[in-house]
């Protein structure tokens, strides 16, 4: 249940911000996020304007698939939205369930304007979710939609592409020259990382 201290009565639609807030500027996208209570806030007004707003940024990329969530507008609440081809969802407390087939991805976020990065995720995973109406539904996800659920999970325990500490790097023209090999060495490092920074 989400804390009361973050109620979504507290926060004013007029006060969401548009933009999105960068690392370097906003101390909760380093914090974890608390669990929505649908069943209460479905019945507030303020709570599907915020949808609204978060489907409107989703919207505003030029990638097949951008995910915005709460966090990102500094509300910290376990929700996102994911644009894929112009038709967004939106997905509440989510939970990934099952991991397959990692592959290397090149992932952008509106956090971090004008850079990508190079990332590692399950190419196949199963997650489960609730609906803004309060269903919970279970969808197996696959490619670049998989990377981009994965990447806004993160975002909901305070982890964002750009960190300092994170196990992926800055996508730059070079990496398109790497031998097989390199990449193979590359994607282990990135892998070996990755493992460290879950535990």
């Amino acid at each position: 249940m989400a804390s009361k201290k973050n109620s979504i009565e507290e926060f004013e639609f007029s006060d969401v911000p548009y933009l999105i807030a960068v690392p370097e500027e906003a101390e909760v996208l380093h914090k974890p996020s608390v669990l929505v209570d649908v069943a209460e806030y479905k019945q507030i007004e303020s709570f599907h304007k915020l949808i609204v707003r978060l489907k409107e940024l989703a919207k505003t990329s030029t990638d097949n698939v951008c995910g915005v969530s709460a966090i990102q507008l500094g509300i910290p609440f376990s929700m996102f939205v994911l644009q894929h081809k112009g038709t967004c969802a939106t997905y509440i407390n989510p939970q990934i369930q099952k991991m397959e087939d990692y592959k290397l991805f090149v992932e952008t976020s509106l956090s971090s304007p004008g850079k990508q990065y190079l990332t590692i995720r399950a190419n196949e995973i199963e997650v489960f979710y609730t609906t803004p109406l309060g269903q919970v539904v279970g969808v197996r996800l696959g490619g670049q939609l998989s990377a981009v659920f994965q990447q806004m999970v993160d975002s909901l325990v305070g982890v964002q592409l750009g960190d300092e500490d994170s196990p992926f790097m800055e996508y730059t023209k070079d990496i398109q020259y790497l031998t097989e090999e390199q990449i193979n060495e590359l994607t282990q490092t990135m892998q070996n990382a990755l493992r460290k920074r879950k535990k």
